[in-house]
């Protein structure tokens, strides 16, 4: 009985990963040289999942606001070397769709939609 629980759950996995992989796309976020901040227009629809990747260095502050007319659209975000299935530094599910604080380490930030 156990082994095919685990046959069923990998099964499970399998299909989200797969679900996930193909409505996902990826967006390097650039900054016009001279400036400090950026604005991005975007949609999402259904299931789509939106990963922006944030190039920013320790001691910085990043700010990320999302305005959205469907309340159940949100964004987490992950410090460098971190992706989902690892804890999120920002869990906008819970603490809505602002985020502004002094970044701890340097590399590649995620923000997931």
């Amino acid at each position: 009985m156990n082994k095919l629980k685990f046959i069923l759950c990998l099964f499970l996995m399998l299909l989200t990963g797969n679900a996930m992989s193909q409505d996902m796309r990826t967006e390097t976020v650039h900054f016009a040289a001279g400036t400090t901040d950026t604005s991005i227009d975007g949609q999402i629809k259904g299931y789509e999942t939106l990963l922006y990747v944030v190039g920013a260095a320790a001691g910085q502050t990043m700010s990320v606001r999302m305005d959205t007319s469907n309340s159940a659209n949100y964004f987490n975000m992950f410090e460098p070397g971190k992706q989902p299935g690892d804890a999120a530094m920002f869990i906008g599910s819970t603490s809505g769709n602002d985020y502004s604080g002094q970044l701890a380490a340097s590399g590649d930030y995620s923000v997931f939609v």
